[in-house]
């Protein structure tokens, strides 16, 4: 996958911003909530929409009516495989392709999944690059082996490190698209790319999928989105009404 600056359309963030990149169907799904979540918890918001519907203008319409956060929408119009699994990967790459050409706009990025509710604010870690580092599933193959080792659900970069963003893109496009190939990507920049010195390591204070109280950010991983009684009644209280 390749997006240039020439291919990005919209307004850019201007402040250190909570960001998410996803599809016209996840932004109707689940961006009222992930913006109002961000809003509350006192953080500017961006988010980037590939091949967007005229939903995604109409209900960005609507949020800037009823919120007063400062919220930024870049977008990208992209022909697609036909491929479902390989379209997801893309969307799930899709963040990393935008990041670089955001971190040329503002200081501090903390990327995050649309469908992650910010719970309570925080501070942008002072390291240049905030990682999810976590104990890999062993029982499979290498492939989900390397790609469990790092969540992509949340990552931080400053502006200090977008060479590291633009390797990113590269070794990104350098693997297979299929699925764990961002968090691949991760975890061979880590090893490859990065001191160790130099990143923050997140954990399940900081984000979890089991949504305790006291967490600073919920993620609604696999089918928690859809069937987790506390996640859906966050989200719904988040909502943009």
């Amino acid at each position: 996958m390749n997006i240039e600056s020439k291919d990005i359309y919209g307004d850019y963030p201007t402040k250190p911003c909570v960001f998410a990149a996803c599809d016209s169907k996840y932004f109707i799904d689940h961006a009222g909530p992930f913006i109002n979540s961000a809003h509350k918890s006192g953080k500017p918001v961006h988010v980037h929409v590939i091949n967007p519907t005229k939903e995604v203008y109409a209900d960005i319409e609507f949020y800037k009516e009823k919120i007063s956060t400062t919220m930024t929408f870049t977008f990208n119009d992209m022909d697609l495989p036909e491929d479902q699994d390989q379209k997801k990967c893309i969307y799930a790459s899709l963040r990393f392709f935008v990041l670089p050409f955001l971190l040329e706009k503002v200081q501090k990025i903390m990327v995050l999944d649309i469908d992650c509710l910010v719970m309570k604010d925080f501070k942008f870690p002072t390291k240049p690059c905030g990682l999810f580092v976590r104990q890999p599933v062993t029982y499979l193959t290498d492939w989900i082996r390397e790609g469990t080792k790092i969540a992509a659900g949340i990552v931080y970069f400053d502006n200090t490190y977008i060479d590291k963003t633009r390797k990113l893109v590269e070794i990104i496009n350098s693997l297979p698209n299929t699925w764990y190939a961002d968090q691949v990507a991760l975890n061979q920049l880590l090893v490859e790319h990065i001191s160790h010195e130099d990143v923050t390591v997140f954990n399940g204070n900081f984000m979890d999928w089991e949504f305790r109280e006291g967490t600073v950010i919920w993620t609604g991983k696999g089918r928690k989105k859809y069937d987790d009684p506390v996640y859906l009644n966050a989200k719904r209280m988040m909502a943009i009404k």
